[in-house]
């Protein structure tokens, strides 16, 4: 499964050019194993940068990984518009009446470079 996700990702993904082989050999590696979901019922339970956010209204739901909010340098509000927006499909504040859990992750890494 895991194999499958990876390769779907970098060849597959209508999101992105696939890689090239050059690319490949040169690209990081980077796999989050998440935690179970918790459900919360307020925003400043989420701690940036340690959780990661999925939110989830009718049929529609999203999630971003935990270090993606400080690796983009955002602030909770934008964690979860950008979440809502990009990844759920509700619109930026889409998440303020959409149930909202939490969860913590643990990135395995393979660099190449």
């Amino acid at each position: 499964m895991v194999s499958e996700s990876a390769i779907s990702s970098a060849f597959e993904d209508p999101r992105f050019s696939p890689l090239t082989k050059d690319e490949y050999k040169v690209t990081n590696i980077e796999i989050t194993v998440i935690g179970p979901l918790k459900k919360i019922n307020n925003i400043n339970e989420i701690v940036l940068g340690k959780q990661g956010i999925y939110i989830k209204k009718g049929l529609r739901a999203g999630t971003m990984l935990p270090q993606v909010a400080t690796e983009n340098g955002w602030s909770l509000e934008e964690f979860l518009g950008y979440t809502s927006r990009d990844k759920a499909g509700l619109g930026w504040d889409g998440w303020k009446d959409a149930e909202i859990s939490i969860y913590e992750g643990v990135v395995l890494e393979d660099k190449r470079k």
